[in-house]
């Protein structure tokens, strides 16, 4: 069963490095809530590494294609919505676990939404 608890998200010993951290130093990223906060890579890592997790897939892909699509003023919704593009696009009848990545990018999308929505954040 899928769970969307931080807890149960890979720690940073389990990340493989592709984005450096120093190519991402001067992007700022705007909130769900409307806040500006400097891109955290670590955050991302993260989440991918859960999305691929149990599955036939390769986390540092995804980082990959989602390099291209960085840039000052993104906002992490529109992160969020480039994973998912990503691992759609990665997707082929070769590779189909991406789909289930993609899904679970999507849940987790759904997830930070609704918890914005209610004020638990």
């Amino acid at each position: 069963m899928l769970q969307l608890f931080s807890s149960d998200i890979p720690t940073e010993s389990n990340c493989h490095p592709t984005l450096s951290n120093s190519s991402t130093t001067d992007i700022y990223v705007i909130r769900r809530d409307g806040s500006t906060t400097p891109l955290e890579i670590n955050k991302i890592r993260t989440v991918v590494n859960w999305a691929c997790c149990g599955l036939l897939t390769n986390s540092i892909a995804l980082e990959a294609h989602l390099t291209t699509r960085l840039r000052p003023g993104i906002t992490t919704r529109e992160i969020q919505d480039n994973l998912i593009r990503c691992a759609l696009d990665l997707c082929s009848p070769e590779k189909p676990d991406w789909r289930y990545v993609a899904g679970r990018l999507h849940i987790w999308s759904l997830w930070k939404e609704i918890t914005v929505s209610r004020g638990y954040q």
